[in-house]
């Protein structure tokens, strides 16, 4: 439980981007996560697509359009950001990120 809050930390984390890098790939366990959307630098950080990761991981993923949120739920994990905003509520604790969410 800890390391999935830990992970869905790191994830909101890297949430957030500027420039797109090519040929960075994403694997977990050996096995490529594929997605539309490419890896990217902000702020000298390596940013990955939050939906392609936490799917992969067996997180379920809902985008609000109304209120331009990102939810990820799995079993008692729950965590959502909302875009342009630079805090993030994991499990109801907040987690403040170095950048906005985009």
């Amino acid at each position: 439980m800890k390391k999935t809050i830990a992970f869905l930390t790191a994830m909101f984390l890297l949430f957030q981007s500027t420039v797109s890098l090519a040929g960075i790939g994403l694997k977990y366990e050996g096995e490529d996560i594929n997605s539309a959307e490419q890896p990217f630098l902000a702020n000298n950080a390596v940013m990955v697509p939050l939906r392609a990761v936490m799917e992969k991981l067996g997180f379920r993923v809902f985008y609000n359009d109304s209120t331009d949120e990102v939810h990820v739920m799995k079993d008692s994990t729950y965590g959502r950001v909302k875009i342009g905003n630079q805090i993030a509520d994991i499990n109801g604790i907040p987690l403040v990120m170095d950048n906005k969410a985009m």
